[in-house]
């Protein structure tokens, strides 16, 4: 069913230029009652009102997406964390949280005592797996397997050249944007770069590799994110000039996570629910307003996260003149949740706090933001989050702080 008026306008206007002269008079023919014919399914479409279960589809993506579990541990759809997440090596005080809490995502390690009570200021941007599977030895045996069809994208073959360690990265197309989901420390890796996967298919082997693991705590750490900007490598450069990227766009730096644990919980009451709900539902913490210098590269994978691009198509190109600023709306991990065009324009970024708090901001953060109350400061790290949004197509120029 043809849904879309400018999808009906594109094809009439093709009939439309069809050649109608001499010989081809038949054809002409032809053509009027082909643009007939494609006027009375558009105006159909327009009227038909579907049911209920398909308005709803339709509100989520069209259709919903099925996701496994990536090895064969499902204690978390069982609501049993501590045989889900592996667990952390921590002193354990009195109110502190037990040590597999560490293996959840959010901001859930180096827990610290303060005036405020218990503040955990490291976020985890993944989650931490459990393998069900070991040698006598210990070594652990799990698969790790493809959540979903996709193409795998990245695949660290060198575990010295990322805290990852050994990992792959499959994009997945799901309700018309890319997401990426990673599997990290893994023993061995079984598929290659570019390499179509289906569900299900084995990735690799879960294990122990890149920093702070150790054999007893084998585990795979996952993650579905969003992808920053293509054009990575520049604004990288610009701030790690003496350090080589071995990941290209796939380097952690430029892969946002969404909090992956409570995607699969809600997707197993609520199959429509998506990872762009996952987004939008994630509470803003403090917005960062910037020049614009034309379309954001974000957006052409991810127009939902602005409202003003609502029903926008990437096929159909940036629309002219769109903004004369961003302020784009970061969470407490800095995940880009919304991304608004004005008209207002400004000359430096300008930082505002959604939430003021008498809390210092570098607990709350993950240190993108210091100071207190009305009175925020972007760190180095948290410019560095703006900048990677904001990083332009090599051939424009991209503003600096």
């Amino acid at each position: 069913m043809w849904t879309s008026g400018r999808f009906c306008d594109i094809r009439i206007r093709a009939a439309l230029e069809f050649p109608a002269s001499g010989s081809l008079r038949f054809f002409s023919q032809c053509r009027r009652h082909l643009c007939t014919v494609l006027m009375l399914i558009c105006v159909a479409a327009a009227a038909w009102k579907p049911s209920s279960a398909q308005t709803s589809a339709s509100d989520h993506g069209v259709v919903p997406v099925e996701l496994i579990l990536p090895t064969d541990n499902a204690a978390l759809l069982q609501g049993d964390g501590p045989a889900f997440y592996m667990y952390t090596d921590r002193q354990i005080k009195p109110g502190f949280e037990a040590p597999w809490n560490g293996g959840r995502y959010g901001f859930v390690r180096n827990g610290v005592q303060t005036r405020w009570g218990i503040l955990y200021q490291r976020f985890h941007e993944g989650i931490d797996i459990r393998p069900v599977a070991r040698t006598a030895s210990g070594e652990p045996l799990d698969e790790v397997r493809s959540i979903a069809d996709g193409v795998v994208v990245h695949a660290n073959t060198v575990s010295r050249h990322s805290n990852y360690g050994l990992y792959v990265v499959v994009e997945h197309w799901w309700h018309g944007s890319p997401y990426y989901a990673l599997y990290a420390h893994l023993k061995a890796i079984h598929v290659r770069i570019d390499q179509p996967v289906v569900q299900g298919e084995v990735l690799g082997l879960l294990g122990y590799t890149g920093r702070g693991i150790n054999q007893r705590r084998a585990h795979l750490h996952f993650e579905i994110n969003l992808l920053i900007n293509q054009y990575f490598q520049g604004c990288y450069e610009d701030y790690f000039p003496d350090n080589e990227n071995h990941h290209g766009p796939f380097n952690g730096l430029n892969l946002s996570g969404v909090d992956v644990a409570a995607l699969y919980t809600t997707m197993a009451a609520d199959p429509l629910f998506s990872v762009r709900k996952q987004v939008q539902n994630t509470p803003g913490f403090f917005r960062v307003t910037i020049p614009a210098g034309g379309m954001l590269d974000i957006l052409w994978r991810y127009p939902w996260l602005s409202p003003q691009l609502n029903g926008w198509l990437p096929e159909f190109g940036a629309p002219a003149d769109l903004a004369s600023s961003w302020a784009i709306t970061f969470s407490r991990s800095g995940l880009p949740v919304q991304i608004d065009a004005l008209d207002q324009a400004v000359e430096e970024p300008v930082l505002e706090i959604l939430e003021s708090t008498d809390i210092p901001y570098r607990y709350l953060t993950n240190n993108l933001v210091t100071g207190s109350g009305d009175k925020p400061v972007l760190t180095r790290s948290g410019r560095r989050v703006v900048d990677f949004v904001a990083c332009p197509a090599p051939e424009l120029l991209d503003f600096r702080w």
